[in-house]
């Protein structure tokens, strides 16, 4: 009778051994087969991307044109003129830069930092025509601003923490006009 208490005091334990023997013993071996399963997978895996590579970067389809076009900030207009602004992260950045050669005018704005030029938002952002009449006025919410104007000459006034940039420039039919905009880091922010 004593005997049978020491089995079945020591049997939770033994069985509680057993159990973790034979559970690590099958991670063991599913860990093993994982291991060659992920590396036959990580092979095949290198030639599907390579060969995607390769092959898709030469095709554009108009869906991509257009998921393209749909993950750009929505359309805004000032007295008529469509424009567009943004790029703030590096998926937005991406398709703005992809996207500046489809508008006559696109403008990007910037702040030197040491060696590295650092995208500058809140851009206050005003166009006038050769007549000196102000047909564009709008800030711009990031580094990019993608403007429709029609052909002629006009006048960049951009203000970013208190100071103007000004520059005349041509918008030619079918020629798309870029300006790029840095400013110093020395430039203060206002004081209220």
């Amino acid at each position: 009778m004593n005997h049978e208490k020491r089995q079945t005091t020591q049997s939770p334990n033994v069985q509680i051994s057993a159990q973790r023997f034979v559970a690590s013993t099958y991670s063991i071996i599913n860990f093993s087969q994982l291991n060659q399963l992920t590396k036959h997978f990580r092979h095949l895996s290198v030639a599907l991307l390579l060969g995607c590579l390769f092959l898709f970067p030469f095709s554009t389809t108009a869906q991509e044109l257009s998921s393209t076009a749909s993950e750009l900030p929505a359309l805004q207009y000032y007295n008529g003129v469509p424009y567009i602004t943004g790029g703030i992260g590096s998926d937005e950045a991406r398709i703005f830069k992809e996207q500046r050669k489809s508008f006559p005018l696109s403008l990007n704005f910037g702040q030197q930092i040491g060696e590295r030029t650092a995208f500058a938002a809140d851009v206050q952002v005003v166009i006038r025509d050769e007549n000196d009449a102000t047909i564009f006025n709008a800030n711009s919410d990031g580094p990019y601003c993608l403007i429709d104007l029609e052909p002629g000459q006009y006048t960049l006034h951009a203000t970013y923490l208190g100071d103007t940039k000004s520059e005349k420039f041509e918008i030619k039919s079918g020629q798309p006009k870029a300006i790029d905009m840095v400013w110093p880091l020395e430039i203060l922010a206002p004081t209220d």
